[in-house]
């Protein structure tokens, strides 16, 4: 049993000592709570951390809040270099605009979440294609909004369709027999 215990000395008017009050609160099932919070918290960390796909949560403004490893190893920046920049700084220009207004429309409530293929650009300035997901999640005892994203790297499937096309066209062209 875990117990607090508090003792406090009663003074007459002239400040004359009278008693001691003392007081033991049971604090067993706090202790309790607490830890399976802390529990909680450590296995939420350990899943966001260690997705086989990127994670990011944002405040409503999109600047990132927590990062994990992935979205680090799939941007080539620390988690430490995306603390603090907003999602629009990493943003390929042109996807851009579309970005804004989903995430506009997420902020109003218009929308609850969305899911959209987008490029990133890297740390190194090439462009990765992603499909990410957004959802508004609710966090702390103040209930406050927050965005959490799920980022998956496409680039490959990107590249295969964009060759795909390059071939249908060349095919087109030469009047070569459809290779699909």
């Amino acid at each position: 049993m875990s117990v607090n215990r508090t003792i406090s000395l009663a003074r007459d008017a002239r400040g004359e000592p009278l008693y001691y009050i003392r007081v033991i609160e049971d604090i067993s099932e706090r202790k309790a709570v607490e830890a399976a919070r802390q529990q909680s918290d450590a296995e939420f960390g350990a899943l966001f951390n260690q997705a086989a796909v990127g994670m990011a949560q944002t405040d409503m403004d999109g600047v990132f809040l927590r990062v994990n490893e992935k979205l680090c190893a799939m941007l080539g920046y620390t988690a430490e270099e995306l603390l603090g920049l907003k999602f629009r700084e990493i943003t390929h220009p042109g996807d851009l605009t579309r970005n804004l207004e989903l995430r506009r429309k997420l902020v109003a409530g218009e929308v609850e979440g969305y899911t959209y293929e987008k490029r990133y650009v890297r740390k190194d300035g090439s462009p990765l294609w992603a499909c990410l997901t957004i959802s508004e999640v609710r966090v702390g005892p103040d209930d406050r909004p927050t965005v959490l994203g799920v980022i998956e790297d496409i680039s490959e499937r990107k590249r295969n369709e964009e060759r795909l096309t390059y071939l249908a066209q060349y095919d087109a062209l030469t009047g070569l027999p459809n290779r699909s």
